[in-house]
């Protein structure tokens, strides 16, 4: 459906964002499932938002079965969740930092208390609920900017994620931008 996907194992897919956040060099990513790719055929802006990144993982079950079926060889999908879990064990290991934008303000507090649990040694470089509005965007840009993040995880309903990534992301100073 005119979709390039990068067909990475979870291991390849690791690697790609500690290198960007080694090199400080921008990397964006994005993942596929069935509902983001039907929405893609109607809606120019989020086909644009998605084809722009520079990794495109599978994430749905259904992309990974049509890809198999077209005859393409891949190991396994890519959920979104399952590469910000080992991504963020990964920033807890090397120090890096990440920056989480979305949610509600109770449930982020919440997220927030559970990954300092689950991970003693990560640094988090900030975290903002994901409800503002387009006159708030500059500032919310400016803190994550400010933030010292290696590592930018956004939690908001597509496409308003793939949105605010691809108008801000040469802005915001953050090696690996993801949407979740």
């Amino acid at each position: 459906m005119g979709v390039p996907l990068d067909l990475l194992s979870m291991s390849q897919t690791i690697a790609r964002p500690e290198d960007a956040m080694t090199s400080g060099q921008r990397l964006q990513q994005v993942v596929i499932n069935v509902a983001k790719l039907v929405n893609m055929r109607t809606d120019t802006d989020l086909r644009q938002d998605v084809l722009d990144s520079d990794i495109i993982n599978i994430d749905g079950t259904g992309i990974l079965w049509a890809v198999r079926l077209l005859g393409h060889r891949v190991e396994e999908r890519v959920a979104g969740v399952d590469l910000m879990e080992a991504l963020i064990a990964n920033c807890a290991q090397h120090g890096y930092k990440p920056y989480f934008l979305g949610a509600s303000a109770e449930v982020l507090e919440q997220a927030m208390t559970k990954l300092r649990a689950d991970h003693p040694t990560l640094r988090i470089a900030g975290y903002r609920n994901g409800y503002f509005g387009e006159a708030e965007e500059e500032q919310v840009v400016a803190e994550i900017r400010n933030s010292g993040a290696h590592c930018l995880f956004v939690a908001i309903s597509s496409p308003t994620k793939e949105r605010f990534l691809r108008k801000h992301r040469d802005q915001l100073g953050v090696p690996f931008l993801m949407g979740v």
